[in-house]
C-alpha cells in the first residue's frame, strides 16, 4: 500500500513536469526577458518570497558553486554543465604553476561570472534539488528572478512594457549567447591556427556595468555580418519595445479621455437634471404665489363688496367721501393707480356725490 502510494506521487511529480516541455540548452542560452516570454507563451512570473537566494551573488553560487557545505545538491537544471565546469576548473589549476597558481581557474570564473550576468537577465527560481521552484500554495508554476541594478532580488518585477520605468534586470535587451560564432565551434576546430586567426580578427569587446558597479568587459566573436545583424535585431527590439510602451501610453491616455468624457457627461447630465429640477420648482413656487395672489385679490374683492353694502345702508356719499378723503383731491399718481372697479375709488366717489345716492 505504502508502495503503490510513492510511486503514484512519483507519477504525479513526472506528470507536472512533464507539463514543461523545455528544452533545457536552448533555455540556459536564451534567459532574457524577452525569450523566456516566447519560450512560456506569458509573461514569466516573478518570485515573490526569496530568503536564502536572495542576491544575484547567492544564486551564482547556488547554481555553479562546488564547496559550499551549505548546499546539498541532489540534482538541479544545470547539474551537467556545472560537473563540466568544476572539472574543467580541476584542469586548469593542475596547469598552473609557480606564481601564476590558480591564475586561470580565477580567470576561467570570472568568465563564466561575467558571460551567465550578460546572458541571463532572467533566470529560473531554483533550488538545490529541483530545477524550478514552484511558486508555492495553489499555483504550481515556476517562478523566476529578477534582480535591482545592486544584484539584489526584485520580488515585485513585471513587464517592462508594462512598467517602462522599471529597472531591473528583466529590462535588459540582450542577445543569445548562440551569435556567438564561438559558439558554433567544436573542441577540434578551435584549437587550429586558421580558427584561432579567424577568431582574433571577429573578436569584439563588450562593455556593461556588473551588479556589483564595476564596469565588466565580455569578449564576443562575430563577423562583420554577424555584428550588423546582430545589431539590427538588437535596435529593432529595443524599437519594438518602445512602440509598444508608446501604444500602451496612448491605449492609456484613450482610456483615460473616455473615462473623464463618462465623468464630464455624468455631470452633465446630473447639472441638467438639477437645472431642470430647479425649473420645475420656481414654476411650482411661482404658480403657488400667483394662486395666494389671485386668492389674496379675491377675498380682497370680497371684503370691498361687503364693505360698500354696509356703507351704502349706513352712509351717504357725502359722508364716506369726507371721511376717506378729508384733505381733498389725492396725488396724481395714486389717481392713475386706482382701481376703477373699486365704488369707493376718489373717481367713483366723486361721481356718487355728484348723483347724490349710491349706484344701484
Amino acid at each position: 500500500m505504502r508502495q503503490n502510494k510513492s510511486k503514484h506521487i512519483r507519477d504525479q511529480k513526472k506528470r507536472k513536469l512533464r507539463r514543461f516541455n523545455y528544452d533545457e540548452a536552448d533555455l540556459l542560452l536564451s534567459l532574457n526577458f524577452r525569450a523566456v516570454c516566447e519560450f512560456l507563451g506569458e509573461p514569466p512570473l516573478c518570485r515573490k518570497k526569496a530568503t536564502t537566494w536572495n542576491t544575484f551573488d547567492k544564486v551564482f553560487d547556488l547554481y555553479w558553486g562546488f564547496d559550499n557545505s551549505n548546499i546539498k545538491r541532489c540534482s538541479g537544471w544545470n547539474q551537467k554543465y556545472r560537473q563540466a565546469y568544476q572539472k574543467t576548473l580541476d584542469m586548469l589549476v593542475e596547469v598552473d604553476a609557480g606564481n601564476r597558481s590558480q591564475e586561470l581557474s580565477h580567470r576561467f570564473k570570472e568568465k563564466l561570472r561575467t558571460a551567465f550576468e550578460y546572458y541571463c537577465p532572467c533566470i529560473p527560481a531554483t533550488s538545490p534539488a529541483r530545477w524550478i521552484s514552484p511558486n508555492g500554495g495553489s499555483h504550481n508554476k515556476a517562478t523566476w528572478l529578477a534582480f535591482r541594478p545592486d544584484g539584489t532580488q526584485d520580488g515585485y518585477a513585471v513587464s517592462p512594457d508594462v512598467n517602462p520605468e522599471e529597472d531591473s534586470s528583466w529590462a535588459r535587451i540582450r542577445p543569445s549567447i548562440k551569435q556567438d560564432q564561438m559558439f558554433h565551434l567544436s573542441m577540434h576546430e578551435v584549437v587550429t591556427i586558421e580558427t584561432i586567426e579567424e577568431m582574433t580578427a571577429q573578436r569584439r569587446i563588450r562593455r556593461f556595468q556588473s551588479y556589483d558597479g564595476s564596469w565588466r568587459t565580455l569578449p564576443v566573436y562575430q563577423d562583420d555580418e554577424s555584428a550588423q545583424r546582430l545589431a539590427t535585431e538588437v535596435k529593432n527590439a529595443k524599437a519594438d519595445r518602445q512602440r509598444r510602451i508608446e501604444l500602451e501610453e496612448a491605449d492609456f491616455r484613450r482610456r483615460q479621455l473616455s473615462y473623464e468624457r463618462a465623468i464630464r457627461l455624468k455631470e452633465l447630465k446630473r447639472e441638467k437634471k438639477y437645472v431642470e429640477m430647479n425649473r420645475q420648482w420656481m414654476e411650482r413656487w411661482i404658480r403657488t404665489q400667483q394662486e395666494l395672489q389671485e386668492e389674496r385679490e379675491r377675498e380682497e374683492q370680497v371684503r370691498k363688496r361687503e364693505t360698500y353694502r354696509i356703507l351704502k345702508q349706513q352712509y351717504t356719499p357725502w359722508q364716506v367721501f369726507q371721511r376717506e378723503y378729508p384733505y381733498g383731491r389725492p396725488q396724481k399718481r395714486s389717481l392713475h393707480e386706482e382701481d376703477h372697479n373699486d365704488p369707493l375709488s376718489y373717481r367713483n366717489l366723486c361721481k356718487a356725490v355728484k348723483r347724490g345716492r349710491w349706484e344701484k
